[in-house]
């Protein structure tokens, strides 16, 4: 696992896991970056060149002048994947990495060869799933105003280890995840408190993603422009995104292999890595025993 820096019309900052042969992109979701993939990364070399980088806004990738918005991030990952192979990538992406994901499949086929959507946003109002601090979240970021002054508020002073075990017990229903992946993500959400450019971030991507579900005919036509063979996962106890929604999503694209994960929440790479391992592996090499993660 090495850390890189390249300049895309601006820093990026990134994770590079190693590997050889077509490139393996993992895209992370809103709020996080790189190192949500730490459990699985290495796993994941079995299948090419993994590289978990930072997208414009997040983890350590300033804006630099660049958009925060999933439409924007879906044209930084073309950019990425022309810049660093001359065939199609396998994608993977959680949460607001798999909306961005399946905006380049559908726009640029020809930079896709698979794609895994782990937990990605779907149209579907069914709040009764959803944990109430996350009901009452999405609301304030809907809020105009009121949303970048929420976010400023929370990261104004740093963010204390127990409200950062909140915020991981709602993303994984219990806090099941390793005890090195929680010490990083401790200190990357106290580095990201000093990032100016947070609130802007937050903010705009949420948006693009809430735009692109009203109406929900709109991202019908994104989902139904992807050609690429896909691999749908999602938590059954995801208190984020309803399971509902990619129940929903599977009748909208019977020909894609869904596959529960019963019990995770919205980060299945970080609480079940050895699992998604194994259902990748089936997806992406159907001959090969997947790889062990510690």
């Amino acid at each position: 696992m090495e850390h890189f820096t390249i300049d895309m019309d601006g820093p990026i900052h990134g994770t590079e896991y190693g590997g050889e042969g077509r490139l393996v992109l993992l895209v992370h979701g809103l709020g996080g970056s790189g190192i949500n993939w730490m459990d699985v990364g290495a796993g994941m070399t079995r299948y090419g060149r993994v590289v978990a980088p930072d997208l414009p806004g997040f983890g350590r990738s300033p804006l630099a002048g660049r958009t925060a918005s999933v439409q924007g991030q879906a044209s930084f990952l073309a950019e990425f994947i022309q810049a660093h192979t001359d065939r199609p990538a396998v994608i993977a992406g959680n949460s607001m990495g798999a909306v961005a994901a399946m905006l380049l499949a559908g726009d640029r086929p020809d930079l896709v060869e698979r794609l895994v959507l782990l937990d990605p946003p779907a149209p579907c109002w069914d709040l009764r799933s959803l944990h109430p601090v996350w009901v009452m979240t999405l609301l304030l970021y809907m809020t105009p105003g009121l949303n970048r002054v929420l976010i400023a508020w929370v990261y104004r002073d740093g963010v204390p280890e127990r409200r950062i075990n909140e915020a991981l017990s709602l993303l994984t229903g219990n806090g099941r995840i390793s005890p090195a992946a929680k010490r990083l993500h401790v200190a990357s959400a106290n580095e990201r408190c000093q990032m100016p450019w947070l609130p802007q971030t937050q903010f705009t991507a949420f948006r693009s993603i809430f735009r692109l579900m009203t109406p929900p005919s709109k991202y019908d036509r994104m989902v139904m422009k992807v050609s690429a063979p896909t691999l749908l996962l999602h938590g059954t106890a995801d208190a984020v995104v309803p399971f509902k929604a990619t129940q929903l999503l599977s009748r909208i694209r019977p020909d894609w292999t869904f596959v529960p994960i019963t019990g995770a929440g919205h980060v299945a790479m970080l609480e079940t890595p050895r699992l998604f391992l194994d259902l990748t592996a089936e997806f992406l090499d159907p001959a090969a025993e997947a790889p062990s993660s510690d």
